[in-house]
């Protein structure tokens, strides 16, 4: 394909693939329905086009440790085993990423565990001071302090460890469903 030169005569280099891809086909037949009803002549409309084209950029991307086949392929050409060297890093990645998760989620329940005993712990603290004051004869200490451990016992109970604060009642509340009625 050869340079088109600019209105003030420079030359501008067309991106070389723009044939190959058919991009330019493609760019004509998008761009001739909004071309269609002007005054331009061919010319002017052939300079659009290219401009265009020019202008167009190519993006690609991908997720992932891996690269697509095309990419992989292309690293492989310009150094022999690099393919197979990205691909053990992968596996490797994986490998790590894996014990992290596995290492988080023995924590994780341990933490839950954890945090359950020591509410209970808690609670039944409240409950052995309730019960101490009452030998000692602060009743009204003794009951606020089996309040608090039955609160927060109950609450225990009823949250099981939902860290949302929703009950499980709320939380597997179902739409109620319509009833036919019968005239």
């Amino acid at each position: 394909m050869s340079d088109p030169t600019v209105a003030d005569g420079r030359s501008v280099s067309v991106n070389e693939h723009a044939d190959e891809d058919g991009l330019k086909e493609a760019l004509e037949e998008e761009l001739e329905p909004l071309l269609r009803g002007t005054s331009l002549n061919k010319d002017t409309k052939n300079k659009i086009v290219m401009t265009v084209t020019r202008t167009v950029e190519r993006y690609e991307s991908f997720q992932g440790p891996i690269p697509p086949p095309a990419h992989l392929a292309g690293y492989e050409e310009i150094l022999s085993g690099s393919a197979n060297r990205i691909i053990s890093m992968a596996e490797k990645e994986q490998v790590h990423r894996q014990g992290l998760e596995s290492r988080v989620l023995r924590w994780s329940a341990f933490g839950e565990v954890f945090g359950q005993l020591s509410g209970v712990l808690v609670s039944f603290g409240f409950i052995a001071g309730a019960a101490y004051c009452a030998y000692i004869g602060a009743t009204a200490v003794g009951m606020s302090l089996v309040g608090a451990g039955a609160a927060s016992i109950v609450s225990i109970l009823v949250t099981r460890g939902n860290k949302s604060g929703e009950t499980p009642v709320e939380a597997k509340k179902v739409p109620a469903k319509k009833v036919r009625q019968r005239k």
